[in-house]
């Protein structure tokens, strides 16, 4: 579970027109950065 904060702060860096939209960027993005990551 994302704090509900880490949501509301990442809501406010992109445009997203409801909450849970925003909770799953957060995911994406952190997955995105996780795998890139692992590559190095």
């Amino acid at each position: 579970m994302i704090p509900a904060q880490n949501i509301v702060a990442w809501g406010s860096i992109v445009s997203r027109a409801d909450q849970r939209q925003v909770e799953q960027d957060l995911i994406i993005c952190r997955a995105l950065i996780d795998i890139f990551n692992d590559l190095n």
